[in-house]
């Protein structure tokens, strides 16, 4: 049995999933959102549906999520992110987009935490270089995101049980 067939059985872990995120920036800040009875932080985003395209999948979830029009720019970040969630292992193919929010979007000018379309979502922005102060994953967003040029990055992290 290869080791990969091993881990899949040994940790009941499903097959991939794809989600698209977004990277909306505005000065120094970047826009993340959580469920509100959750302490973990994240690009806004979500599932990319069989026969959309990430970037689709991105002004869709944006749209949903935030009542607001986006425009996909270029892709960031790939990122395989292996973590538990709710007793299960997780894996997670993650592609992170620029994008850019429309002007006169309620996102763009909030000035505090504010709540989406889907009620149970909050927003906020965050400066850049003081992520490290709240719980953001995946984990190399933190880092990543703290750079003043973001460049294209291949990530593989696994998140270990606890975090």
């Amino acid at each position: 049995m290869s080791n990969v067939r091993a881990l899949n059985t040994a940790h009941h872990m499903q097959a991939p999933s794809v989600r698209a995120a977004g990277i909306a920036l505005r000065g120094n800040q970047v826009l993340l959102h959580r469920r509100f009875a959750d302490s973990v932080w994240a690009l806004p985003g979500g599932r990319v549906d069989p026969g959309e395209s990430a970037a689709q999948a991105l002004v869709r979830e944006f749209q949903e999520e935030l009542g607001c029009t986006v425009r996909c720019g270029e892709l960031v970040y790939v990122a395989e992110n292996f973590f538990p969630h709710a007793g299960a292992s997780i894996h997670e193919v993650g592609l992170y987009f620029r994008v850019v929010l429309e002007v006169a979007s309620v996102p763009s000018h909030a000035l505090s935490s504010f709540r989406g379309a889907e009620a149970e979502l909050e927003f906020q922005w965050f400066e850049r270089n003081s992520l490290s102060r709240i719980n953001l994953r995946p984990l190399f967003l933190v880092a990543s995101l703290a750079l003043e040029q973001l460049e294209f990055k291949h990530v593989v992290e696994h998140e270990p049980a606890g975090l």
